[in-house]
Order: C-alpha cells, then structure tokens, then sequence
C-alpha cells in the first residue's frame, strides 16, 4: 500500500491535471492487468523457489521502482520544469481537515484497514482456538491396536 500511495503522490507532482487525465485511463489499465499478471507470476514462482527467495524477487522489484522513480525525477530536473508550489504552513493534515470530500476518504481508508486488521486478528484467534479445543487432549499415548 506505501508503494501505491508514493506512486500517486509522484505522479501527482509530476502532471498536470489535463495529463492526468489522458493518462489516468492507461494507467487504470495497467494496474488491472498488472494485479493479474502478477498473481499469475507469484503463482507460478511459488511453485519453483521457498518463500524466502520469493521476498528476494520482491525486494528486487521494489529497488527497481526505485530506480525507475529516480530516472524519471533526474529527467524532470533536466528538462526544467519548475516543481509544483509545496502546500501552505497547514500542511497535509490540515488540507484533508479543511475539505469535507478528503476527510470522507480519510476516515474511510482508516476504517478499511482497522476493519481488515481487526477481522484478520479475530478469524484467526477463532480459528486457533477451534482447531486446539477440536483435538482430543490425551494423557497417555494411544495404545497401538493388537495390544
């Protein structure tokens, strides 16, 4: 989620609104068949590396978001547009408590992931406690048949 939101965050330093919105739809796309593409990808990984070769591929992705964002800022630099103006002494905070429409987005983001959170925690509390209240609690060892 950080890398989404870093991405939407540098695109919107990078573009204008009227390039936004020619490129919005391609990237809409992108991102649709990005997420199948790479549950395909991760699918097929999983089956020929561990899991911990699998955060190496991952770590390797996202150090190259890292170098695609730093190409793609030294080339604004080189062109020499101006960069945007910086919020006012409010800052971020005070811009999404000042607009009713982004304080809306904020709560609902901030209950999405508490609700996620939280429902993650419960099922599997509950699903711990079935499984070890399901199995027989035995003192002694099972005598083998035939004895």
């Amino acid at each position: 989620m950080l890398v989404t939101a870093q991405f939407w965050a540098f695109a919107n330093d990078l573009y204008d609104e009227e390039s936004g919105k020619r490129i919005f739809p391609i990237t809409g796309v992108g991102s649709s068949l990005g997420a199948w593409v790479g549950a395909r990808m991760a699918a097929q990984l999983f089956k020929q590396m561990d899991a911990y070769a699998l955060m190496l591929v991952a770590i390797a992705g996202l150090l190259l978001s890292v170098v695609l964002v730093q190409m793609v800022d030294a080339r604004r630099e080189r062109s020499g547009d101006p960069p945007s103006e910086p919020l006012s002494r409010k800052g971020g905070f005070g811009l999404v408590l000042s607009n009713r429409y982004l304080l809306l987005i904020a709560l609902m983001v901030l209950t999405f992931n508490l609700v996620n959170s939280l429902g993650e925690y419960i099922l599997g509390k509950s699903s711990w406690l079935m499984r070890t209240q399901a199995l027989p609690r035995v003192s002694s060892p099972v005598p083998k048949c035939g004895r």
